[in-house]
């Protein structure tokens, strides 16, 4: 990311960091990172990691997508896939009402399914779904075929105190 994000000017040499604050790629980027590492940093009852999930299939599986988590925290006895959603909106229009983005919810349970075969704590992994809170905070918790599925929203813009209490109290 600095990489990409330094610009040089060529008469002076003077190097000066790109505002990346609109490219909403290298935000989300950061925001994964962000949440991945702040895990590793200030939990202990959790491995944190990033996991390749197989698909629980049977075929030509060369053409089915990579699933790839962006955060799965991992305990002796609990599993969490954590998917970080940098979006302005939790919410998408549905025939004039307001409902989760069907594509991140799908994303989250294939997750969630595919991991169930391997077993033990798999099982009933849970799954949160965490998006930074623009305009509106979410806290919902639904159970879908054996598996906690949670959508969650971060209040960024707010004393680190509270963002470091609030992931906390998301994982418990």
């Amino acid at each position: 990311m600095i990489y990409e994000n330094i610009l040089v000017d060529e008469n002076t040499g003077q190097v000066k960091f790109r505002d990346f604050y609109r490219d909403e790629r290298q935000m989300a980027y950061l925001y994964e990172n962000f949440v991945r590492n702040f895990y590793r940093k200030e939990q202990q009852d959790f491995e944190v990691k990033r996991e390749n999930i197989e698909w629980d299939a049977v075929g030509n599986t060369v053409y089915l997508p990579q699933m790839k988590t962006d955060i799965s925290l991992i305990s002796g006895n609990r599993t969490i896939i954590i998917d970080t959603k940098y979006y302005d909106d939790v919410y998408e229009a549905n025939y004039g009402s307001k409902k989760f983005k069907s594509s991140h919810l799908y994303q989250i349970f294939a997750y969630l399914k595919n991991r169930e075969v391997k077993g033990g704590a798999y099982i009933h992994s849970e799954g949160i779904l965490l998006y930074p809170a623009v305009n509106v905070e979410v806290d919902e918790d639904y159970l879908i075929q054996g598996h906690k599925i949670m959508i969650r929203t971060v209040n960024l813009n707010q004393d680190w105190k509270m963002i470091h209490n609030r992931l906390l109290e998301i994982i418990k």
